[in-house]
């Protein structure tokens, strides 16, 4: 269609359909060559006072939109713009890409400045952190090996297995706790109080082991001050501690 637009602002006055392309008064009677212009377009359909976009080829046919990516400035998250309606939000977005691991996966905790894409250290120190507290609980909970009953048996760790560990600490008399041998199920044990003593002392063990171990990473990230200082605390490793 042609579409007949003020040179000026760039709005659409009018709109002939016919599937030809046209110049001047055959587009429009009341054309005006000082502030008209007759462009055409096949797959951009702007309405009357609706701006016209699209950028033009020599010829004035709207060249065919090319979808491509913007990027939340603050956030690194990826949107598509799918026709030349779909505008950047300059305050928001950027075209600049951000910056990517070696699989071209966009790395976390990135903010845009004006000379580009940086990695938001103090963001990234803080998922850190939350990440090696959610280590260190994942550990505990997963439990220890205790010779208490005369060979190695595993006893799971979470806060109910804690507290009724230390409920039996005082009794005074034979408890049931449940422990597994190697690769067996779960089982439920007859302890004696020595025993039940030396499970809940191997346990504590290995809690403040597991704790001592997450407060020194903590404190390797709280003194992070470059980008490449990331790349020297493995957050993952380290924890077989028994």
């Amino acid at each position: 269609m042609n579409y007949i637009i003020e040179k000026e602002s760039n709005k659409v006055l009018w709109i002939n359909s016919d599937p030809r392309k046209l110049n001047g008064k055959n587009a429009w009677h009341s054309f005006d060559e000082t502030q008209h212009k007759v462009v055409y377009a096949i797959h951009y359909n702007p309405g009357i006072q609706d701006k016209f976009e699209a950028a033009l080829d020599g010829d004035d046919v709207a060249v065919a939109f090319q979808p491509k990516s913007v990027y939340d400035k603050k956030t690194a998250r990826e949107r598509m713009l799918q026709d030349w309606n779909d505008k950047l939000d300059s305050e928001a977005e950027t075209e600049d890409n951000p910056l990517r691991d070696e699989n071209e996966n966009i790395i976390p905790h990135q903010i845009h400045t004006a000379s580009g894409w940086k990695l938001d250290i103090v963001s990234k120190k803080k998922d850190m952190i939350h990440d090696i507290n959610a280590l260190c609980s994942e550990k505990i909970i997963y439990g220890f090996l205790s010779m208490a009953l005369g060979s190695s048996h595993h006893y799971s760790f979470d806060r109910d297995d804690q507290m009724n560990l230390n409920g039996a600490v005082f009794p005074e008399v034979d408890v049931p706790l449940k422990c597994r041998n190697g690769e067996s199920q779960k089982e439920w044990k007859i302890h004696t109080p020595f025993q039940v003593r030396q499970v809940a002392k191997d346990g504590a063990f290995h809690k403040a082991k597991l704790l001592e171990f997450a407060s020194q990473l903590k404190a390797r990230v709280n003194k992070i001050v470059t980008v490449q200082d990331f790349c020297e605390i493995d957050i993952h490793s380290g924890w077989e501690l028994d």
